[in-house]
């Protein structure tokens, strides 16, 4: 289902009384003891990335944000990384790799992604080319809940110039 819902987990304990309606003294009890295993799902959406583009030197932002759609509180670790390993910083720390908050049952959080561009270097990077950062979000208590979103980044036009005059190898 798109939007699946689970029990909360926990165990939870049914007491069921039978009785006769003419003989209310004779009656059956029985404690039913319902065991639910936790379930850990989330939703992943990533936002601001129309358009996302950046001149060099300079960064881009989007948003990704994790929704506990599981049925016990859950924490998500968040991991980005980019094809050519450009810097990338998740909120509003200086790592590629974060945890969010523990997530109660319906609950979401948002984390900013920032990408940089590196610098011109020998005309690297060039205006249009276009990096691919992938951010995998994973679960701390499920190994094998991994979810991956993929986001273009494009290099703006640097509009910005320097000359260097040179006579005999020494700056004029």
């Amino acid at each position: 289902p798109t939007n699946p819902r689970y029990a909360r987990s926990g165990v939870f304990y049914v007491d069921v009384t039978v009785a006769y309606q003419t003989q209310p003294t004779v009656s059956h009890s029985v404690r039913l003891t319902i065991i639910i295993g936790e379930v850990d799902d989330v939703k992943i959406v990533v936002s601001g990335t129309t358009g996302l583009s950046a001149l060099p030197g300079e960064s881009a932002s989007f948003a990704i944000s994790a929704l506990n759609v599981g049925n016990s509180e859950a924490q998500y670790s968040v991991s980005c990384q980019s094809n050519n390993l450009w810097q990338i910083m998740l909120g509003n720390s200086n790592s590629s790799s974060l945890d969010f908050e523990p997530l109660d049952i319906g609950n979401y959080l948002s984390m900013p992604v920032r990408i940089f561009v590196p610098p011109v270097s020998q005309g690297s990077p060039a205006a249009g080319y276009t990096d691919t950062v992938e951010c995998f979000v994973t679960s701390s208590t499920d190994l094998e809940l991994n979810y991956s979103q993929t986001v273009s980044v494009e290099v703006d036009e640097l509009s910005e110039y320097t000359t260097n005059l040179q006579t005999s190898g020494k700056d004029v």
